[in-house]
């Protein structure tokens, strides 16, 4: 179950299916909206309308003023990613294979980016460029016209959502791995290695530091320039 506190709802999918709305200061119930699955993307909430995604296949758009379904967009495959909206576009990926770029306002494709697996990975877009991990092991920078300007290999798959950090793309990889690229070639920085697979999490950046959890257990801090490991 994953959730966002967006004007003083929080908007929340549940395994029941359905995606909630609550008051965020005492959890009052507001409104939900049923699924045809469980719903493990996390919603976001853009200009009055709210967008998750569906193990379904579907995406989904509602109003926030009266949860009225103002369009779904029914993709090929599950959808575990979390939409990213940037200038009236909402992106997200589907384990069909596919990251999608959809009209905000209408969900109509606009287009759609093909991988060779399923994308889990949800995207981080910065100065136009969409990145995002997919389960054939590449981690893919894409322009907002759908065509890619680099994509980088790994060992394992990529279901961590990349991060974004001062012309750095950081990543985690089921190959245990975290890696640190330049955001605009693709080119190795580092990566460094923890004992276990990184599946879903993501790294997250704060007084030069990146942190990343791993399947071992544990919570990794390295610098975020040189990748020297602080603590576990």
């Amino acid at each position: 179950m994953q959730s966002r506190a967006l004007s003083g709802t929080v908007y929340v999918g549940s395994d029941d299916t359905r995606l909630y709305a609550l008051g965020a200061s005492d959890g009052t119930f507001s409104w939900s909206r049923q699924t045809g699955n469980t719903v493990f993307s996390s919603p976001i909430s853009v200009k009055g309308v709210v967008y998750v995604g569906s193990t379904d296949g579907t995406v989904y758009a509602y109003k926030t003023s009266d949860n009225s379904l103002l369009w779904q967009f029914t993709t090929g495959g599950p959808i575990y990613s979390s939409p990213r909206v940037v200038k009236g576009v909402v992106y997200i990926g589907s384990n069909d294979d596919n990251l999608y770029a959809l009209n905000a306002t209408t969900g109509v494709p606009i287009w759609h980016f093909s991988t060779g697996g399923p994308i889990a990975s949800s995207p981080a877009i910065v100065g136009g460029i969409i990145y995002v991990g997919s389960n054939d092991s590449y981690l893919y920078a894409i322009s907002s016209k759908g065509i890619q300007n680099w994509r980088y290999q790994t060992s394992g798959a990529i279901a961590s959502s990349p991060t974004v950090h001062k012309g750095v793309v950081y990543v985690g990889s089921n190959d245990d791995y975290l890696y640190s690229l330049n955001a605009s070639t693709g080119a190795f920085n580092w990566r460094v290695p923890t004992s276990g697979s990184i599946g879903y999490s993501s790294p997250t950046i704060a007084s030069g530091a990146v942190f990343i959890g791993s399947s071992d257990g544990s919570v990794y801090a390295f610098n975020a320039a040189s990748g020297a490991s602080l603590w576990s």
